[in-house]
């Protein structure tokens, strides 16, 4: 009867080591899968944009034509 009024340690041992698994499992998805998953998703992404119209979201290529005016560009500012 003496020993029932003794905390069982074994059982709050056991209790505090599941609780480190499950604080240890957090971080480990909140650093390490989220981040690669949102990665993976990232580039999937851009892939397949770059796949859809490849030629939309590039710049023009550069003309080495002759007749080229810089009086010609579209984006010059009025008045000058």
């Amino acid at each position: 009867m003496a020993d029932s009024d003794k905390p069982n340690n074994e059982l709050l041992d056991l209790k505090q080591l599941k609780s480190i698994k499950v604080a240890l499992w957090t971080l480990v998805t909140a650093f390490v899968i989220l981040p690669v998953v949102a990665g993976i998703g990232t580039v999937l992404v851009i892939g397949f944009i770059e796949t859809v119209d490849p030629s939309e979201y590039h710049d023009p290529p550069v003309s080495n034509s002759d007749d080229w005016n810089p009086d010609d560009e579209p984006n010059q500012p009025e008045g000058e």
